[in-house]
């Protein structure tokens, strides 16, 4: 098991990268939003800042996959045990790719898996809460 330090944040319920930044205080930029997608019908953790849209060409180019969508919302409850929206980067056995971006902040922050709380980090303990990444 790995120390890293953290803070929980309780909050109103929210399910958007802006509310959540809102709710903790933080700049959208510094919400680590995990987005899950199916490359080549393998799940997929796509964490970028919350200001930030996926970029597909370059998921498809980094990962090599022939077929790349988003994961529906039946496959994200099944690959992660969370619904659409409340996705933390932390769901370990599934690939992750992080847009790099996200270390340009001192802290970052991330759902905790509910509505109504989230997590702050440094974030350069965000890797060492992960595994699996690219």
């Amino acid at each position: 098991k790995r120390k890293i330090p953290f803070r929980l944040v309780e909050h109103e319920p929210v399910k958007k990268p802006v509310d959540s930044a809102k709710a903790r205080g933080v700049a959208l930029r510094q919400i680590a939003k995990a987005l899950v997608y199916m490359a080549d019908e393998k799940p997929l953790l796509v964490v970028l800042p919350g200001s930030e849209e996926a970029d597909e060409e370059k998921l498809r180019s980094a990962t090599g996959a022939k077929s790349l969508r988003m994961a529906s919302h039946e496959e994200v409850k099944g690959h992660t045990g969370c619904v659409v929206g409340l996705v933390p980067p932390t769901i370990p056995g599934i690939k992750k790719i992080i847009d790099r971006d996200l270390f340009q902040n001192q802290e970052v922050s991330f759902n905790a898996g509910i509505a109504t709380a989230g997590i702050i980090i440094k974030s350069n303990d965000l890797l060492k809460a992960l595994d699996n990444y690219k």
